[in-house]
């Protein structure tokens, strides 16, 4: 029997409805037995486990549209008669804010967000759709390494993708972190000034000017845009704010300067507007109603990631594997979603269960109802299996079962009032 045939029951926490039940077979098969002389044991009655609360269930495979983005391209009655369209990338340092401001314009959690860097760890694509315009905008880890080990340079290296292939390019700037040359070093190469020795030869000479005007914009053909957001100004006085977007502009050429809070949601309607100001007529690539790219297996992955990220410290979320391996719609129209967390030892899965699994608990009912508002899918059973690659065994297991060990000594020398120290 395969993993995804597997039967599973459901938590007793969230029991299944009564109607969902599995039907039962024509002819029941009969129970295989062996004999005792050949050394075997009777096999068990029941082929499917019993839920407390009743109903049954078998795990289903997961479907290829929740594996695959199967949006197609609009239909041309779906699209406004002049259609505009524009391809942003958000570009920044690594906790800057990138994938809350995404959050922000797409009005949705869809990219994981946390205090720890590094919590992107490939590109997620967001459509926003408002009437006649569509913007996809595009998060990326963040460009400069947040150290220099060679996982980190390795995301750095690939978010550079986003940035080649946009029309516009949003640098999100922490404006509570004082700049340091590597983001200094960043809007020099994707916002690059004249330099002072062309600035003197072109008010010499006025037709060096011109013909150097003329090279300047066949050389910004080939450079998007850029435009500065300044993040985090809930946390800021406007005096800081202010003075640190004049520190900005003295090392980059912006188109436009905004300052924004993802979080508290100010400045982002006005960065919208801009962005719309920007499109041009172009044929949609995705359907209206299409606010990402991302499978449905992988929202389920992002949502979790963001909470392991936020409630645990070190490296320990950055070794969580995880997988979906069940995906059974139910009969009320509902969805059980089976998903499959790996972690390095024991210990460590005793820490994500938390006592009495109250974290794990809280953690589906958290993404199953985040899951629920994004797909309009009710209700959302979400079944999260927590496994061990090593056991290993704790301080206090140990001390544990030397207490057993030498009691249970004790007790066959027929002395069970004896004491052992340990």
């Amino acid at each position: 029997m395969s993993r995804y045939e597997e039967v599973r029951p459901a938590s007793a926490a969230q029991p299944v409805t009564s109607g969902w039940k599995l039907p039962e077979p024509e002819e029941p098969p009969e129970t295989p037995t062996v004999s005792p002389e050949d050394g075997g044991a009777p096999a068990p009655a029941e082929i499917y486990p019993r839920i407390k609360g009743g109903g049954y269930y078998i795990r289903n495979a997961v479907p290829d549209e929740a594996k695959l983005m199967t949006a197609a391209t609009p239909a041309p009655h779906s699209m406004p008669e002049k259609p505009k369209f524009l391809k942003v990338a958000l570009i920044g340092a690594p906790n800057a804010g990138k994938s809350s401001l995404m959050n922000c314009m797409l009005n949705q959690s869809l990219a994981a967000v946390s205090p720890k860097v590094n919590t992107t760890r490939e590109e997620i694509r967001g459509v926003v759709t408002d009437g006649d315009h569509q913007i996809v905008v595009i998060d990326a880890p963040g460009v400069i390494p947040a150290n220099q080990t060679k996982s980190c340079r390795a995301l750095a290296r690939d978010a550079w993708t986003g940035y080649n292939d946009c029309d516009l390019v949003l640098l999100v700037v922490d404006t509570l972190r004082r700049p340091d040359m590597d983001l200094v070093d960043l809007i020099r190469r994707i916002a690059p000034k004249p330099d002072l020795s062309t600035e003197y030869h072109e008010r010499r000479n006025p037709d060096l000017k011109q013909s150097a005007a003329v090279d300047e914009e066949r050389e910004s053909d080939k450079r998007p845009p850029v435009v500065l957001c300044l993040n985090k100004i809930d946390k800021s006085q406007r005096l800081w704010v202010q003075k640190r977007a004049d520190q900005l502009k003295e090392h980059g050429a912006f188109k436009q300067i905004f300052f924004i809070s993802a979080k508290k949601d100010r400045g982002v309607k006005a960065l919208l507007h801009f962005l719309k100001t920007r499109s041009k007529e172009h044929i949609w690539p995705f359907p209206p109603d299409v606010k990402t790219t991302l499978p449905m297996v992988e929202q389920v992955e992002q949502l979790v990631r963001t909470y392991i990220f936020c409630w645990f410290n070190k490296d320990l979320p950055y070794k969580v594997e995880q997988q979906t391996v069940g995906w059974t719609p139910r009969l009320d129209g509902g969805l059980t979603i089976e998903h499959e967390l790996k972690v390095q030892d024991s210990i460590v899965l005793r820490m994500i269960c938390g006592t009495r699994n109250r974290i794990i608990r809280r953690l589906r009912q958290n993404v199953a109802y985040k899951l629920e508002q994004a797909w309009g899918i009710k209700p959302i059973q979400l079944v999260i299996w927590v496994k061990a690659k090593v056991v290993r065994r704790s301080k206090r297991d140990i001390q544990e079962y030397r207490a057993q060990f030498f009691e249970a000594k004790a007790t066959a020398k027929g002395n069970p009032k004896a004491t052992v120290t340990h």
